[in-house]
């Protein structure tokens, strides 16, 4: 017999692209740090604490870390303009550039998500017996909408 999922679908959304945000974190982290690699400014790791507190808010569910991450985003876009603009063309800093606006844009939506559920229910959620039967519950729901 199915549980029954008490899961608003805001929150089905917040949990599902929590884990896309960790994932998301993490790849930053390492294009900061190959950036800075590249560009042999080691004081640019620095700007992994973004990556870092993005990771930590979404497994916590925690809506001062994810905005801290998407602050971290949005600055890192601006100095990608900056640097885009200004310096002159490298294929490689134009590629950055796309792929951290791609990343500040669904993390702005994560953030928006987020934002519409309420702290104390995100911290019920953000319980690992919770995110384990919510997993369960949509995996359960698509195996019944597919028929096995």
């Amino acid at each position: 017999m199915l549980r029954r999922n008490d899961n608003t679908r805001v929150e089905e959304v917040v949990l599902a692209t929590s884990h896309s945000i960790k994932c998301l974190a993490v790849f930053h982290a390492f294009l900061i740090a190959l950036y800075c690699l590249l560009l042999e400014q080691p004081i640019g790791l620095i700007c992994v604490a973004g990556p870092v507190g993005g990771w930590w808010g979404a497994h916590r569910l925690s809506l001062p870390l994810v905005g801290f991450y998407l602050a971290a985003c949005l600055l890192g876009v601006g100095w990608g303009f900056y640097g885009f603009v200004v310096k002159p063309f490298k294929f490689y800093q134009f590629v950055l550039f796309v792929i951290s606006l791609w990343i500040t844009q669904v993390v702005l939506k994560f953030f928006r998500y987020l934002l519409a559920v309420d702290p104390g229910r995100a911290r019920v959620l953000a319980s690992p017996r919770r995110r384990q039967a919510a997993s369960q519950a949509a995996f359960n729901a698509r195996r019944l909408e597919s028929g096995e």
